[in-house]
């Protein structure tokens, strides 16, 4: 009998080789996602003055669709309107987009909620796999946004806790502004295969504005 190889314990960003080329220090030996890049005090310093671009992780996504998907997320307590953000009212209560009237991104669902999230007319599914999130924020990241997409996010059209799909450096994204402290901030989720593209494209648009690559410190330290 041949024996089945061992499951990687490891979590892996999909910018792995991205990041690790840029110095990364990791989250952990088992989550390899950037705490930083060795200069957690530069990193602080672009999301006060400029801006900053982390990749999120690790995260569990869920996908709910259906046409009962409200009625699911609402026996969760978990509504949301189609074009909003549900922020997470307290600790271990997950944030949902709705996407619209029948389709809700779930992010930090744990087995338990994915298992609730299932009825009538709405089935859910891992979306993990599909889309990695980035997170472009401070006090230059409009800018950065407007230059790079030609939707309307000025801050009066892309108001806080909304959503809007359009493309990013020729990248089809939703994107969910998620201020933080007074801090504009944007969530991006990015098709995974584009996402090693769309993370160096945006730091090259960003980088006269004074945009850097950033680690979760800096995202953690903000009051995400």
């Amino acid at each position: 009998m041949t024996a089945k190889p061992l499951a990687d314990p490891v979590r892996r960003s999909p910018l792995e080789a991205v990041h690790e080329a840029r110095g990364a220090r990791w989250r952990t030996e088992t989550e390899r996602w950037p705490a930083n890049f060795g200069q957690p005090d530069r990193e602080r310093k672009a999301l006060a003055q400029a801006a900053v671009l982390v990749e999120m992780g690790p995260l569990d996504k869920l996908l709910v669709a259906g046409h009962g998907t409200a009625a699911v997320l609402r026996a969760a307590g978990l509504e949301v309107a189609p074009g909003h953000v549900s922020p997470a009212r307290h600790p271990g209560m997950p944030e949902v987009w709705g996407l619209a009237p029948d389709e809700a991104l779930v992010l930090a669902a744990d087995d338990a909620l994915a298992a609730r999230l299932i009825g009538p007319g709405a089935a859910s599914a891992r979306y993990g796999s599909a889309v990695t999130l980035l997170w472009l924020a401070g006090p230059r990241a409009p800018e950065i946004l407007q230059i790079s997409c030609p939707a309307d996010t000025r801050l009066t059209s892309l108001m806080d806790l909304r959503l809007l799909h359009g493309p990013i450096a020729n990248v089809r994204v939703t994107m969910a502004r998620r201020d933080l402290r007074g801090t504009t901030a944007y969530t991006l989720a990015v098709p995974r295969d584009y996402a090693a593209y769309l993370w160096s494209a945006l730091l090259s648009i960003g980088r006269d504005l004074g945009l850097v690559a950033a680690g979760l410190d800096v995202f953690e330290g903000a009051g995400a």
